[in-house]
Formats: C-alpha cells, structure tokens, sequence
C-alpha cells in the first residue's frame, strides 16, 4: 500500500509528491504539456478564475536496494492534457496523481526481479 503526499491548493509547473511502498519510491511531477491541444488550453482558460493552465504528470519509480537508490526509467508513465487549478480545491489533481503513481509502482514491479521485490 503506497500512501502519497498531496498538492497544494494552487499547483505550478515543478511541484511534485512522494510516496514510498517498501523498497520503491515514486516522484509524481506537474510538468508543462507541449503535447496539449489548443483546445484543451482554451477549455481550462474559460473554466476557471484561478490562474488555471493545462499540464502533465509524470510518475517516475526508483527502488532502494543495497543503500542505493535505482531509477527504473522503462516505469515513467505520464498523463496529458490535465486542467490544473480549474476547481477550488486540488483533490481532482491529487486521485489523478495518485491513479498514475499506482500504475507506474505496478510497471516497475513487474519489471523487478524476485530478489528485488523481497528487499
């Protein structure tokens, strides 16, 4: 069971949440999202009063094993085209961050060895 953290009210480009679940550590990040579309843009522009913008998030999984901490590049996993401060409160924000923070955990595992999984 992964318990992670949670954005603030107002997100920005850069902030990010941690959770840990045993040996694996997964970094949530709000990235800019180049692939979005103009339209995705102007529905999150009109939808809100609170500096709203249109982003990614990005999970990215490291897993700990002899006191060093490995990334496992092959378990990013990214979700586009997410309106950001469009609501009064970031709890949208934060079960998408944690849907995404999941399945990356997921890919990793099974990326990982026994061994690894045992640690």
């Amino acid at each position: 069971m992964m318990k992670l953290e949670r954005f603030y009210t107002y997100a920005m480009i850069g902030d990010s949440v941690v959770g840990f679940a045993g040996a694996y550590t997964v970094t949530v990040t709000l990235k800019h999202d180049y692939e979005a579309t103009p339209e995705d843009h102007m529905r999150c522009a009109e939808a809100t009063e609170h500096y709203g913008f249109v982003a990614m998030l990005e999970a990215e999984v490291s897993v700990a094993i002899n006191e060093h901490s490995i990334r496992i590049p092959d378990a990013r996993t990214k979700q586009h085209a997410i309106g950001i401060n469009v609501g009064l409160t970031s709890n949208h924000l934060d079960a998408q961050a944690a849907v995404l923070a999941h399945r990356a955990l997921e890919k990793a595992r099974s990326m990982v060895g026994p061994t690894t999984r045992a640690a």
